[in-house]
């Protein structure tokens, strides 16, 4: 099985903090004064798992990652046990690529 990982990103930084105030704002009754406002680059994933032998798609899924947090949305498994290569891939390049965090999404009764 070959596993490819297409990732979308705007920018290759992390989280970005930033001080915020709207002191230029046009309604001064209406002022308001931000803070610490921290920003992260979100990135979309596409994650895909193909039989070398048929050349058939056998799993894939979409996910995003915001900062070394990421998210799966959605997957789907064509063949038996191409759900476990899938997950086991997406684990070590998460790893490799210094992720804190995967989110697998809510509990389901199987």
């Amino acid at each position: 099985m070959r596993a490819n990982l297409n990732e979308q990103s705007h920018d290759d930084g992390d989280c970005d903090d930033n001080e915020y105030s709207d002191d230029d704002a046009d309604d001064l009754s209406s002022k308001v004064k931000y803070g610490h406002i921290r920003f992260c680059h979100v990135r979309l994933y596409s994650i895909e798992g193909w039989n070398m032998k048929t050349g058939v798609l056998a799993t894939g899924e979409l996910g995003y990652s915001v900062g070394r947090i990421y998210i799966s949305l959605t997957w789907f498994i064509a063949e038996d046990s191409a759900g476990s290569v899938q997950l086991a891939t997406l684990g070590r390049f998460l790893l490799r690529s210094s992720f804190n965090m995967w989110e697998l999404g809510m509990a389901l009764d199987y």
